[in-house]
């Protein structure tokens, strides 16, 4: 069966070749290579995969565990990467170490556990696609990294690869085929139609990044504690900084911030915030809609996300009919999948 220039029986017979010579097992490598072959699609990829698992061929990640040392290789790299990376971990204050900490404690699947919860999933079991989820999220960390200085953020691809994931699990529903390889496929995809075009990406000089850091800290303190947008001469006064350095920063910042969104609506110096709250409306939906029911009724509730009204997470446990514990337990876990 041919797809204008991708043999999928001709695929399936070499990688069972492979795998035959490997114990019936095939590296997830083999699906984010087979990602650079344009003319495959879902379809295609879904039905490669049926073929495999037909034959009882499992695939395995061959990838470092993520322990302490090799955390801190990746923090290195990331933040060695581009002045934006060093900005971003200046403002995040260690995001990405912290991060990935959080993920090396979750439990990898094995072949085995992923099709038994492919089963419950496949009856109907949510506390199965939460496990699959977690399970697998060292998928999108593990694609991220081959895409760090490429133009955009590494914990923003990480995001993006957690709802690339979340969806790709709740629409999987063939016990028999590899979750983790269609996710690895899929995942690999994504991060090349991301990063493309980014080369000439707006980069941060260098004599920018640290004020442009201290601003942005400013921008995020003045604006929780006072509930508005600051003002240029507000930030200025707490930096000890010029308000004309501050204006011209915020203006940079901005323009950063349209060029890694491709977004071509002017935006205002005066005010930064409008056009990141207008962007995020949309992307808040996005990301709640990749969400298990409740996680996203949990976040709506919390944050006053759509239309909803804030809420404590007492008040919240009572709405949801579960204890406050668990009402906490279940945020953690959104926040997780949220790449938060």
């Amino acid at each position: 069966m041919k797809k204008e220039g991708f043999d999928i029986d001709e695929k399936f017979a070499s990688l069972t070749v492979r795998a035959k010579a490997n114990g019936d097992m095939l590296e997830l490598r083999e699906m984010t290579e087979l990602a650079n072959c344009k003319e495959t699609d879902e379809k295609s990829v879904r039905e490669l995969l049926s073929l495999l698992g037909s034959e009882d061929i499992v695939f395995y990640a061959d990838v470092r565990p993520l322990d302490q040392k090799r955390i801190k290789e990746i923090d290195e790299t990331v933040k060695n990467s581009c002045e934006e990376e060093r900005t971003a971990a200046a403002v995040g204050e260690n995001s990405v170490r912290l991060y990935l900490s959080e993920i090396a404690q979750l439990p990898v699947l094995t072949s085995s556990q992923e099709r038994e919860l492919l089963y419950e999933l496949k009856d109907g079991n949510e506390d199965a696609l939460n496990e699959l989820i977690e399970g697998s999220m060292y998928l999108p960390v593990m694609t991220a990294e081959k895409y760090i200085g490429r133009g955009i953020l590494f914990l923003d691809l990480v995001q993006e690869g957690n709802l690339v994931l979340m969806t790709a699990a709740q629409n999987f529903s063939d016990p028999k085929s590899s979750f983790a390889a269609f996710a690895a496929w899929k995942l690999e995809r994504t991060m090349q139609e991301l990063t493309a075009g980014h080369e000439d990406i707006l980069k941060i000089p260098v004599e920018m990044a640290e004020d442009m850091a201290n601003v942005v800290k400013e921008y995020k303190r003045l604006s929780a504690e006072n509930g508005k947008i600051p003002s240029a001469e507000t930030i200025a006064a707490g930096l000890d900084m010029s308000v004309d350095r501050v204006s011209e920063l915020l203006t940079y910042e901005n323009k950063l911030t349209k060029d890694n969104s491709k977004n071509t609506e002017e935006i205002s110096a005066s005010s930064p915030a409008d056009e990141a709250d207008r962007r995020l409306s949309d992307k808040v939906k996005e990301m709640l809609s990749a969400l298990p029911e409740k996680e996203a009724q949990l976040i709506a509730m919390k944050y006053g996300i759509a239309g909803k009204k804030e809420m404590s997470i007492a008040e919240i446990a009572d709405k949801l009919g579960m204890t406050a514990e668990d009402a906490e337990k279940l945020e953690q876990q959104a926040m997780r999948h949220l790449g938060c």
